[in-house]
């Protein structure tokens, strides 16, 4: 199992969308997602039947965006429960992460005005 696909099952393995089936494309879709981030579903799925099933779901009206995301809220708790200390960002938060070298591939997040580097 890839270190994509565990992620992806523990964010989503709990969303309650009324059907096996359609937990299990959701991870499925989840997994790709993070394989290859930052692409839309037809860059992101090569698989014509894959696409197919990702456009299906997407425009499923039993799937609900709040069951989604309350099975990644409980995840987000779940290692929340496992911490010390952590962050919690709340509405209107911006960061921004230093890389005055330019070689980590880290910078703002958010939309907010940030200072340059």
């Amino acid at each position: 199992m890839s270190h994509a696909n565990t992620w992806a099952e523990e964010e989503f393995g709990t969303a309650e969308l009324g059907d096996t089936r359609r937990r299990l494309r959701l991870i499925q879709l989840a997994t790709r997602a993070a394989e290859q981030s930052g692409g839309t579903v037809t860059s992101v799925l090569r698989d014509e039947s894959e696409r197919e099933g990702a456009f299906r779901f997407l425009g499923n009206t039993s799937v609900s965006v709040e069951a989604i995301a309350a099975s990644a809220h409980q995840s987000v708790l779940q290692h929340c429960e496992e911490e010390v200390f952590f962050h919690v960002a709340v509405d209107q938060t911006s960061l921004t992460f230093a890389d005055r070298m330019r070689n980590k591939g880290l910078g703002p997040a958010g939309k907010g005005v940030h200072p340059k580097a």
